[in-house]
């Protein structure tokens, strides 16, 4: 039970392994969210600096104002049920990015590289970050009971999500990127935000006089979390045509590795750098670098032996 400033007392509040598993949802989502970001961006910037330094200047910028809002917004009215549509807006938010990142970086691509990046970032994950940013102050707001449990409150809650944040970092970039990719691991991250949508709805605490449609809306949100791991595990439909050029498409522990055919060359990119390019009849190298490495040979009398760090296309290794 809260008590308002004006007097009001609100009996919905939150039950500690409810708040726990909201925080720490929230909390696992913006900072996989974040390391997707590279991932998601990467290939057509390149993860360089501007990447990077766009990705964590939205980061802060959104779960700033996320934190501002979500404290606002829960001294006006401390209910669970209102993390819902929070929870549940980042994850379908999460949902079509995999859809629109493409026609949205041609729209910003006659912006430059600079200006490009910091758009792209913001338009992709500035909506779903400030949602995430409000429920940590929400969930305090619903667990405090007395001023005096102010702080505990807090620190706790903060801790979950900062700990949550930590695996899932460790999580996305050692193991689940390269295992999963990153269309299937949003929507999988979309599916625990929509999990957790149901546990704020369901800890509500629904009257018995509440309306029908309020009743319905966690077991909605299972089925939708549910079909999100469906699109997950089907990932790209069977069958479906690549566009004209691209030969393969992988995601690999240190980058995404596209072959691409265009002009009557073959490129190997990683992460939208080209590494490689070779002409595909004869796998003669348009790199001059390649024809350099020839001429060591010449200064030797018999063969000998070489250590060739990494493979890349391998046109060393083909000479």
């Amino acid at each position: 039970m809260l008590a308002s400033p004006s007097g009001t007392v609100y009996h919905d509040s939150m039950s500690r392994i409810g708040a726990g598993i909201v925080v720490f949802i929230s909390g696992a989502a913006i900072l996989a969210l974040e390391i997707l970001g590279t991932r998601i961006l990467g290939p057509f910037y390149g993860v360089s600096l501007y990447l990077w330094s766009a990705l964590i200047s939205v980061t802060l910028l959104a779960l700033a104002a996320g934190y501002a809002a979500g404290g606002r917004w829960a001294d006006r009215d401390p209910r669970a049920s209102r993390l819902t549509p929070l929870l549940a807006g980042a994850g379908l938010w999460l949902v079509v990015i995999p859809w629109m990142r493409t026609p949205l970086l041609h729209l910003v691509e006659p912006l430059g590289l600079r200006a490009a990046v910091l758009v792209a970032a913001t338009l992709l994950f500035a909506p779903p970050l400030t949602l995430l940013g409000m429920v940590s102050p929400f969930t305090v707001r619903l667990r405090t009971g007395t001023i005096g449990e102010v702080g505990r409150t807090a620190g706790d809650l903060f801790a979950i999500s900062t700990v949550a944040g930590v695996l899932a970092a460790l999580a996305t970039g050692f193991w689940l990127i390269p295992v999963l990719g990153v269309a299937a691991l949003t929507r999988i991250i979309a599916a625990f935000l929509l999990v957790a949508a149901a546990v704020a709805q369901f800890e509500g605490r629904i009257t018995p006089g509440a309306a029908s449609n309020e009743r319905i809306i966690a077991p909605v949100l299972l089925l939708a979390a549910t079909a999100c791991g469906g699109l997950a595990a089907i990932g790209d439909a069977p069958g479906r045509e690549r566009p004209a050029g691209l030969l393969a498409n992988r995601e690999s522990s240190y980058g995404e590795i596209r072959v691409v055919e265009h002009d009557a060359k073959r490129y190997l990119l990683i992460d939208g750098g080209i590494h490689s390019i070779v002409a595909p009849d004869t796998w003669w190298t348009y790199f001059a670098y390649v024809p350099v490495m020839d001429i060591p040979r010449f200064f030797f009398d018999t063969p000998g032996r070489a250590l060739l760090v990494g493979l890349g296309g391998a046109s060393v290794a083909k000479r």
